[in-house]
């Protein structure tokens, strides 16, 4: 056997041992959000009236008959930005967004060392 050409290198797939490597596609990381939409009692109408537009009434969760003016979703998305498209544009300017992140117990302990 030469040098360098195990057996390993024999089990590879014939494309791959003459130089026709397949290219792996980029690994995209989908994070959660909270994105919280708040509009007043008087914008209330037409602030749900947009989203049923956008398919997205099912996605929030609304406090408007609690008196909260407010929407909740938990949209997915490769950025903030990409989440935010979850409220109608004329409601964007008042929403915020926040990005959730899960912490093991060993990190959580880390956290507030110094």
């Amino acid at each position: 056997m030469r040098a360098g050409f195990t057996d390993e290198n024999m089990a590879l797939d014939s494309r791959e041992r003459f130089g026709y490597i397949q290219h792996k596609q980029m690994e995209v990381i989908i994070e959660r959000y909270l994105v919280i939409s708040a509009h007043r009692e008087e914008e209330c109408k037409n602030a749900l009236g947009q989203v049923p537009a956008m398919d997205y009434i099912t996605h929030f969760e609304w406090g408007c008959m609690d008196g909260e003016q407010t929407g909740w979703a938990i949209p997915e998305g490769e950025s903030a930005k990409e989440a935010m498209m979850a409220v109608p544009c004329a409601e964007r300017h008042s929403a915020s967004i926040v990005k959730f992140t899960r912490f093991p117990p060993a990190d959580i302990e880390k956290m507030h060392v110094k």
